[in-house]
């Protein structure tokens, strides 16, 4: 599938003079399932930003700037040629060992439904795919049931971590992919997960959608959790009253 994409976002208002500093995690790169064509960033503040490599292996742009009287804007415009290859991501070159993505976090830790899930699948005789794809099935059975009293709606970075909390739990890597998904109801940003498999190297689990990612999905980074993946991070933090407006475009 070809995926045109255009995502501008403003930053927030701050005060003039004010020393800024930047960072956009934004760039997709090459995988099995995706090749990326032309793809710029840029706008008011992004005009100069440095490209960096994180520990991660993901492409963000770092820039420092201070602020004027009016917002400053960050553009994105891109081509990517997604393939469905049935959400096997498998093995990339030069990337950090999946042990580091054992690590449980703030944003990932045992919870009693997650803990419980767990539990299951450790007692049960199942490969390791399947264990993922029950765990994938509990998660998103979740994510669409109607919340309790004085429960909020998950968000899908909050399934995201359930997910990975889970996966992490009964020893298997996992890792928070945030990107993009194009189809008729998704026309925004999106988190899914990746899950290692020894004989298959990372595989897609989308437990928002309660699906495996298709070639409708393009991945941007990936991380420990969603504070890892922040597509757009800022320092001084914006005040509590302060928004990032974005707005995306994605056509096919």
């Amino acid at each position: 599938m070809n995926i045109s994409i255009e995502h501008d976002i403003e930053l927030p208002m701050m005060q003039a003079g004010t020393r800024c500093t930047a960072r956009a995690l934004l760039s997709p790169r090459d995988l099995s399932t995706q090749k990326i064509g032309a793809w710029e960033i840029g706008g008011s503040a992004f005009s100069d930003a440095t490209p960096i490599v994180d520990a991660f292996g993901n492409l963000s742009h770092l820039v420092t700037f201070f602020a004027g009287d009016t917002a400053s804007a960050l553009k994105i415009k891109g081509e990517v040629t997604t393939t469905d290859r049935d959400a096997i991501v498998g093995r990339i070159p030069n990337e950090p060992t999946p042990v580091l993505f054992k690590r449980m976090t703030a944003e990932t830790p045992s919870t009693q439904f997650t803990y419980g899930v767990a539990r299951g699948l450790r007692a049960s005789e199942e490969s390791t795919l399947e264990c993922l794809h029950q765990a994938l099935a509990r998660v998103h059975e979740r994510a669409t049931s109607t919340p309790q009293d004085g429960e909020a709606d998950l968000e899908p970075a909050d399934n995201v971590h359930a997910f990975l909390a889970i996966c992490r739990t009964i020893g298997v890597p996992a890792r928070f992919v945030s990107g993009y998904v194009a189809n008729e109801t998704e026309t925004q940003m999106h988190a899914w997960a990746e899950a290692w498999d020894d004989n298959l190297g990372w595989i897609g689990f989308d437990p928002t959608l309660g699906l495996c990612p298709s070639d409708a999905h393009v991945g941007v980074a990936v991380g420990l959790d969603a504070t890892t993946t922040n597509p757009l991070r800022l320092q001084p933090i914006p005040g509590e009253d302060s928004k990032i407006s974005m707005a995306i475009h994605i056509g096919q």
